[in-house]
């Protein structure tokens, strides 16, 4: 493709990746401001203490680290990787080729619905702990 021939594209592609990262650097910052922390996030929540006398200070126990979490946390990022460049090339191909995109959107489709199973050992895991 000759990108001189496409200044339509090169403006949206990068109006389109400005406001990705403005977005996601606002949403950041916003919960950095109110001290969240992906460690915080990724971590699963410690069991409750055992009752203790009530003179007794409580201590938390600190959370432990949850690969399913950070599984889910790495699928989701790949997948919305993946539903962006879907729609980059959803908006080359309305001013290339439009007469394909149904075909191929198709195929895209089928490919993320599977890439669904990536959020399948954090599903397991939480139907794992309901027994308990």
């Amino acid at each position: 493709m000759d990108w001189s021939k496409e200044p339509v594209l090169i403006f949206i592609y990068i109006i389109m990746t400005l406001a990705y990262i403005v977005v996601f650097r606002q949403v950041f910052s916003l919960l950095k401001e109110q001290g969240w922390s992906l460690t915080d996030a990724l971590s699963e929540p410690p069991l409750p203490p055992e009752p203790a006398a009530p003179a007794a200070p409580v201590i938390l126990p600190k959370p432990f680290a949850s690969s399913s979490r950070l599984i889910a946390f790495v699928g989701m990022v790949i997948i919305a990787i993946i539903f962006v460049g879907t729609g980059y090339y959803v908006i080359y191909a309305l001013f290339n080729d439009p007469s394909h995109i149904g075909s191929n959107l198709e195929s895209a489709g089928k490919y993320l619905m599977f890439g669904g199973t990536l959020f399948a050992p954090y599903i397991f895991n939480k139907i794992s702990s309901i027994g308990k």
